[in-house]
């Protein structure tokens, strides 16, 4: 199957306009070479408000090629990201990379355990936490809450490397409350696992599984990731 490959990543726009979010980024992801536990229940698709949402395992590893695609876009653009699912502690998290058309032409046709060498650090990350229930099939999935993260910042600048907010000449914030995290990726890692419970994470919405889907999200012509 062919697809069209857009620059901005469906999903990650969508679970951030549910929730309220400006999308936290990080220079470095939150995974590390550690990270190869399989979650095959994600592999599928899956409905979040008006989007489709694709997990495709990449061959022979754990990582997805995650498609989105909205039905409010009436040219039905699937927007294509890498995801990764890191461990830390005792939870699982999506770490989500946006791909260009012309990364995704380059990676789809080189050795697919070569494929995180090529992304990580190219910024920027986004990541989620994860509440998987395999008993019921069920997924549902948290991103940063962008405000606490921006506040516990400002209130203590040394917990986690990141750019300096914007000020005006006045001194007033003018970073809407988006933080670009520079942190190396186990001193993310730390963060994350000394804050998840404090407010780091907003609440949860959940993915509908959608049965009797293609596997490979619908079809649009233009760059063929299975080349």
């Amino acid at each position: 199957m062919n697809y069209r490959i857009a620059t901005v990543a469906v999903f990650a726009l969508v679970v951030s306009s549910l929730l309220s979010s400006c999308l936290a980024t990080s220079q470095n992801s939150i995974w590390t070479s550690e990270d190869k536990n399989n979650y095959e229940i994600l592999a599928g698709t899956w409905k979040v408000a008006d989007s489709t949402v694709v997990f495709k395992p990449i061959p022979g590893t754990p990582d997805f090629w995650i498609s989105s695609t909205s039905e409010s876009d009436e040219d039905h653009t699937v927007s294509w990201s890498f995801g990764v699912i890191a461990d830390i502690g005792t939870k699982p998290y999506l770490d989500l990379v946006e791909l260009t058309p012309e990364e995704v032409g380059m990676m789809s046709k080189i050795d697919p355990a070569q494929v995180r060498s090529v992304i990580k650090g190219k910024g920027y990350h986004m990541f989620y936490k994860l509440y998987i229930l395999e008993e019921t099939n069920s997924v549902s999935i948290a991103d940063v809450n962008d405000k606490w993260l921006h506040d516990y910042l400002v209130a203590n600048p040394g917990a986690l490397a990141h750019k300096p907010y914007e000020k005006d000449e006045q001194g007033n914030d003018m970073s809407a409350g988006i933080t670009e995290i520079t942190a190396g990726t186990y001193d993310l890692r730390k963060f994350i696992n000394d804050h998840f419970t404090e407010g780091l994470f907003g609440a949860p919405i959940t993915l509908m599984a959608v049965k009797g889907a293609d596997p490979l999200g619908p079809e649009d012509p233009g760059i063929d990731i299975d080349k």
